[in-house]
């Protein structure tokens, strides 16, 4: 208990002697969903994100959580947002490792704050990737509007088109159709918060084929239709 105590002993949550022993009596692991986390990762909305996990750990810290439930919904809020920014294997074993060894909730809380803001005001072009895959990536960044496939970039900087996409994945954890995909998604929503256009426009000058297969991307990356986020960041 007194492990316990220490943990959360510097949260405000645990100001009165009434919530400590409610907390100190539950023994089931409080139900905790990561879908909002999620969907402000995929919108890029680190405003949300921030405000999303404090809730979530505030959660936590009203129902006592043990330490070690508390890192493990911790480590998998780095992990979802590692996945997006893709973080080189040093700065992700340091990470996880500073979570681990956590002492209490707001060590945690720091942690991930710190997370958040190099995502907010870092260089997306990781240095840390090989000189072919920031040629790549350049690339797709100049052509994302075109019919743009593996196949086309490989041929452009002379290499084995199943070299290329092993690489890729490797050093982005992800495919390239999914990098494209998630890229052209990033345009599109600076375009429907930022212009009037109509989607099916917008569909179009980020180099979809058809509006249907937009809106399917749309929705399975960011959680909400391209009129639902219009709606809601306008």
């Amino acid at each position: 208990m007194s492990t316990i105590y220490k943990f959360y002993e510097k949260s405000n949550e645990f100001s009165s002697n009434k919530l400590r022993v409610d907390w100190l009596k539950q023994a089931t692991l409080p139900k905790i969903s990561l879908v909002k986390v999620k969907q402000a990762i995929a919108l890029d909305d680190c405003e949300e994100l921030d405000k999303e996990f404090l809730q979530i750990f505030s959660e936590l810290s009203k129902q006592g959580a043990s330490p070690s439930y508390v890192r493990q919904i911790a480590f998998l809020i780095y992990s979802e947002i590692n996945a997006k920014i893709g973080h080189n294997n040093d700065d992700y074993q340091g990470y996880v490792m500073r979570i681990n060894n956590s002492e209490n909730l707001q060590d945690i809380i720091n942690i991930l704050k710190e997370v958040l803001e190099k995502v907010s005001v870092g260089d997306p072009l990781n240095k840390d990737y090989s000189e072919n895959i920031r040629r790549v990536i350049e690339i797709i960044k100049k052509n994302y509007q075109d019919d743009l496939n593996l196949r086309y970039v490989s041929d452009c900087l002379h290499l084995n088109s199943d070299y290329l996409g092993q690489l890729f994945k490797k050093e982005l954890k992800m495919s390239f159709s999914k990098y494209l995909n998630e890229y052209r998604i990033e345009q599109a929503q600076y375009l429907l918060k930022e212009t009037k256009q109509s989607v099916s426009e917008i569909s179009s000058k980020v180099g979809y084929m058809t509006t249907a297969y937009f809106y399917r991307n749309f929705k399975i990356i960011c959680g909400i239709s391209p009129k639902e986020y219009r709606k809601k960041y306008v």
